[in-house]
């Protein structure tokens, strides 16, 4: 039978750290690896399980704690919230791990994980503003602003200024609600062609306006690429 230690350091060979508490004892055990990242190795064993109390950050919510699933009884976790380290003060953490309890639903062990999340936090931060800026710039623009899926089957959004009809919720109906129908063949042609190259699109056509009559647009979309070149 493995032992907890051997377990500890076995689990930390794909996280970043990993612990398990005794409820009853009051008490946790932590790998070597992590241990030394959050300052534990420094704290005599009793006061262990204190101390990693005092490195989440005072911002995190109560209900967000192992804690909250313990008093409600939950046997799975998943908790992200930001814990002190030695090296780089507070890092964002993602700890998933288990509660076990015994026959009187008292909880007796928690098992966990902890990976450091800390760089995909600020990458969907950084997402997040962007958006916001781009929102900002579309509400402000008088330009009609859309937004198309890699092969322009579906519209997802498309700010009409009153000028066409907006698009609130992905459409794949988006060529017969904008494009005149004698229209449709060469649109789609262009619009082949800039899917095939992975360029921009660009084009002067008619579109279907509120009213129900006709007018002509310029259409520039420019396709985002992933890191592997593909829209």
């Amino acid at each position: 039978r493995i032992k907890e230690e051997e377990a500890l350091e076995l689990v930390d060979s794909f996280s970043e750290g990993s612990w398990i508490v005794d409820c009853l004892e009051g008490n946790i055990k932590c790998s070597d690896k992590w241990a030394k990242r959050i300052g534990l190795d420094q704290v005599p064993e009793e006061e262990r399980l204190r101390y990693t109390h005092t490195l989440v950050h005072p911002d995190n919510p109560a209900t967000n704690s192992i804690e909250h699933c313990r008093e409600n009884g939950l046997t799975r976790f998943d908790l992200e919230y930001r814990i002190k380290t030695v090296d780089r003060g507070y890092i964002w953490t993602q700890n998933r791990g288990k509660i076990v309890y015994n026959a009187m639903g008292k909880a007796v062990k928690v098992y966990a994980t902890t990976i450091d999340i800390t760089e995909r936090k600020r990458a969907t931060e950084k997402l997040q503003k962007s958006e916001e800026r781009f929102r900002a710039l579309a509400s402000a623009s008088t330009n009609v602003i859309y937004c198309m899926s890699p092969d322009w089957k579906e519209m997802h959004n498309l700010q009409g200024k009153s000028f066409i009809r907006d698009t609130e919720e992905s459409s794949g109906t988006w060529v017969e609600t904008y494009i005149l129908p004698e229209d449709q063949p060469m649109v789609n042609e262009v619009i082949n062609e800039a899917i095939r190259t992975k360029t921009k699109f660009e084009m002067l056509h008619r579109v279907l306006r509120v009213d129900g009559s006709f007018g002509w647009t310029f259409s520039r979309a420019i396709p985002l690429l992933d890191e592997g070149g593909e829209i």
